[in-house]
């Protein structure tokens, strides 16, 4: 899967919609384009996923991982890794992966995981 978004990421945007194009195990190849709304997200200003230095974005991403911070990040998090869920077939869909993602960042199973992988690499 490859994904370009209509701001010119190479990633799902969460403010604009995205092609992406795929292909499938049997050699399939399928385009289509989503939309961040088809998804339930809201409108997104591009300037709430401006980043900064390292430590400022370990904090953005921690604040998003706490359940606080910007929604935009959140957002664009939750539809990638929803696009990984669903390639990596763990999701049946691209929707059903967002779904999957926001829970799992919301109910606090992202950063347990990380804490996991923390404590098992320093071991």
């Amino acid at each position: 899967m490859v994904a370009i978004s209509d701001d010119g990421y190479d990633e799902i945007s969460p403010c604009v919609p995205t092609t992406i194009a795929e292909i499938l195990e049997d050699g399939e190849y399928r385009e289509y384009r989503i939309d961040p709304k088809e998804f339930g997200v809201p409108a997104v200003d591009p300037e709430d996923l401006a980043g900064g230095t390292g430590v400022d974005n370990f904090n953005l991403a921690l604040d998003v991982l706490n359940g606080k911070g910007r929604p935009g990040i959140k957002y664009a998090c939750a539809l990638n890794a929803g696009a990984a869920l669903y390639i990596s077939k763990q999701a049946a869909s691209l929707k059903e992966g967002f779904d999957k993602a926001i829970k799992a960042m919301e109910d606090g199973s992202v950063l347990k995981k990380i804490e996991e992988v923390k404590v098992a690499t320093n071991s």
